[in-house]
């Protein structure tokens, strides 16, 4: 899966390369370089970078209107690198949750060029509705061009997530309460599109930079349905099976099994990160979490001593401090906002509690992920790359030593 950051001024290369690209030339009204710079210093403005799990970056976004008094965000340009590949969809799914949930929006909308058909599908798919036309409302050269109106509205958002499909089940997510479940007993509540939902899982959904599981389904009967992927619904979680395989049927009981070695590893670079924040007082502007290594961007414009970081790193996971989950109301966490750490993702409210992530004596902020109970199951670990992503943008590696 991919993640999104903030963006800085270290990414206008980037930015400017892809949108004056000549295949993009005829879907957006180009600007120079001075005139995104400008719009990294408005606050009405919002820079998004979207990136592959590799951390290499795919494209970007720019959001306006964020200080608007009516609620409405403009998805100003949207540009990923390969259109066509899907990445595109995934980018604009992250915008929404963004602008819905910590934007704060009631309205997200867009303009695009008449006869751009691959864009308004896409938008189309995701929910957002024609409003109208604005005629011959660009010049272009010698030419106007006129403008398809688009939006989506807060309350639409809610009504069609996929949650409502599946008759408002909740899946039961079991490894909130245990990490280290390795398999479930469960039912199949519904079957759609590739797309399995459990009444109760074992298999963690991707969120928060964690990836999500990947296991199998076992039916009564032995047969055994492949899952790569694992993605979070409304209320739901949703187990992506293998392309072309078959699926068990709605009904059907089923043994949920993860990946075992691979969630393990996750966990061990979660709980790794957790470290890291508490060695680097910074707001976190993104990250991501792999098997082998994982990286934090941080919000500063100063370097680190890898080798003093490394050292506290290893030195708070020869102490074995316990690691434990609990929740607080969102009224709680309201009133003591330094628990949030991360300037591009807030944690979900409106479900009454939120989940915190305590490494005690170390560390304590809202997470939703998985983590080992204590901190010496982490391993020796490094500090890798120290990377500049941006005028206050540093993004830290690290990485097991084993």
């Amino acid at each position: 899966m991919s993640s999104v950051r903030r963006a800085g001024f270290g990414d206008l290369d980037f930015i400017i390369d892809l949108e004056w690209r000549e295949d993009f030339r005829d879907s957006l009204v180009r600007w120079k370089r001075s005139r995104h710079h400008v719009g990294l210093l408005d606050e009405d403005m919002r820079y998004l970078i979207f990136e592959d799990r590799e951390g290499a970056p795919r494209g970007f976004a720019v959001l306006a209107g964020l200080t608007g008094e009516h609620g409405a965000v403009e998805v100003r340009r949207i540009i990923v690198d390969r259109p066509g590949e899907g990445l595109g969809s995934g980018f604009l799914a992250a915008i929404k949750t963004l602008a819905f949930g910590e934007l704060g929006a009631n309205r997200l909308w867009v303009d695009l060029f008449e006869g751009n058909e691959r864009a308004m599908k896409a938008y189309q798919a995701a929910g957002f509705v024609v409003e109208g036309t604005l005629r011959d409302a660009i010049r272009d050269g010698e030419q106007f061009r006129s403008l398809i109106v688009m939006s989506i509205l807060a309350r639409e958002n809610e009504a069609g997530k996929p949650a409502d499909s599946e008759g408002g089940k909740m899946t039961d997510e079991l490894f909130h309460e245990d990490a280290y479940l390795k398999s479930c007993d469960a039912t199949v509540t519904h079957v759609s599109d590739g797309t399995v939902t459990l009444d109760r899982t074992v298999f963690y959904p991707e969120g928060g930079g964690q990836p999500g599981d990947t296991g199998k389904l076992v039916d009564a009967d032995g047969r055994e349905y492949a899952v790569v992927d694992t993605v979070k619904g409304h209320k739901s979680v949703h187990h992506v099976l293998q392309e072309g395989g078959a699926s068990p049927r709605v009904g059907d009981k089923v043994t949920a099994e993860i990946d075992w070695d691979r969630r393990y590893r996750h966990m061990r670079m979660h709980t790794a990160l957790h470290l890291l924040c508490s060695q680097i007082p910074f707001p976190v502007t993104g990250g991501q979490i792999g098997a082998a290594k994982g990286r934090l961007d941080f919000d500063m414009d100063e370097g680190i001593d890898k080798e003093t970081v490394t050292a506290e790193l290893n030195r708070l996971v020869g102490e074995d401090h316990p690691v434990t989950p609990r929740w607080v109301s969102d009224e709680e966490l309201d009133g003591n906002p330094d628990l949030v750490r991360t300037m591009s993702v807030q944690p979900p409210r409106g479900s009454g509690r939120v989940r915190l992530l305590e490494v005690e004596g170390v560390d304590l902020q809202a997470c939703g992920g998985t983590h080992v109970a204590r901190t010496g199951e982490i391993g020796a670990i490094r500090v890798g790359k120290v990377e500049n992503k941006g005028r206050r943008n540093r993004r830290v590696n690290i990485l097991f030593a084993d």
